[in-house]
């Protein structure tokens, strides 16, 4: 993940609007939250939050107390509805996500914040604040980029662990419990985070990139330094002397081996991952494909712990809000 620094972040917002399928400026989430981080304080960027139990650094309650006007601009843009964060997918390999680091800053500062919110009594600001929590994991997570889905999981399985300290906690009742699961939304959707849909956006950004930019000459060298891996491995040989034909030909193996990971996420067979992903190793789909070939079988592992710990806390929510 390439990440900018802020005032290159900053900059950015005004562009965003202008993005691929962007949104109108009032209705896009992603410039309220570019406004909340060119307000917020340095210090909030650090960590607040200490251990696993989920408690405040020393100190941490009073800063954030003093920083509430940005963390409620931060809140005020996870209920803007979707988040256009203007990626530009043809880049390819090139593709910025700037705005991933700080999403996943500001889910911890509002999850310190809650946290705040407990020691002075304040049960309905924990409950939005959490809920705000979840409602950022899907505004990072709407695009279909590998690693917008993971750090868009990361942020909903902080929000299921700080609503368990709520819980825990007693500071949850029966209308924060509902406040939550509002925000949590539906819970049969089976690709919360994007994690399907991003098999094949992988692999529609880097087989678009390539039909449209590799030369006809040095095709192969072009590619390898477009993603900057290293060419002594066997596969990167192979790639680094090929003209643009015999690059294009590659790309029916990096298709057929997306199809086979779709097929296996479908049916949520972690085995078949595997064998896709052996048979990537054995050269079947190509040299290409054991190039760039992205691998599921963790991506799924972790996918399917989150989901039964969401499971898990939807139930108790039911449970106390009824």
């Amino acid at each position: 993940m390439r990440t900018g620094l802020m005032a290159a972040v900053v900059g950015l917002a005004g562009s965003l609007a202008l993005g691929s399928g962007a949104s109108a400026a009032s209705d896009n989430a992603a410039l309220a939250y570019y406004k909340a981080w060119a307000t917020l304080n340095q210090e909030l960027q650090l960590t607040l939050l200490t251990g696993d139990a989920l408690s405040l650094t020393e100190g941490g309650a009073d800063l954030l107390g003093s920083e509430q006007e940005s963390i409620d601009m931060l809140m005020r843009a996870s209920q803007g509805g979707i988040a256009d964060w203007g990626i530009d997918l043809a880049q390819g390999p090139g593709t910025l996500v700037p705005h991933l680091g700080s999403m996943r800053a500001s889910a911890k500062v509002i999850t310190a914040d809650a946290l705040r919110c407990i020691e002075e009594g304040d049960k309905d600001g924990a409950a939005a604040r959490a809920a705000g929590v979840f409602r950022m994991s899907r505004q990072t997570s709407e695009d279909e980029i590998l690693i917008s889905s993971l750090v868009g999981m990361a942020i909903g399985n902080l929000g299921v662990t700080l609503t368990d300290h709520l819980i825990e906690s007693g500071a949850l009742d029966a209308r924060g419990a509902r406040v939550v699961l509002a925000a949590i939304g539906d819970i049969e959707e089976p690709d919360r985070y994007g994690l399907r849909d991003s098999i094949m956006g992988e692999w529609r950004m880097m087989s678009e990139f390539m039909i449209k930019n590799a030369p006809e000459r040095g095709a192969g060298k072009w590619l390898m330094e477009q993603t900057m891996f290293a060419e002594d491995p066997p596969a990167a040989k192979k790639i680094v002397g090929m003209n643009r034909s015999e690059l294009m030909r590659e790309l029916g193996g990096f298709a057929a081996y997306h199809a086979d990971l779709l097929t296996a996420w479908d049916a949520r067979d972690k085995a078949k991952l595997n064998d896709a992903e052996q048979r990537v190793q054995s050269g079947v789909y190509g040299a290409l494909t054991e190039l760039l070939g992205v691998t599921m079988t963790r991506s799924f592992d972790s996918e399917t712990e989150s989901r039964a710990k969401l499971d898990a806390l939807i139930k108790r929510l039911e449970e106390i809000a009824d």
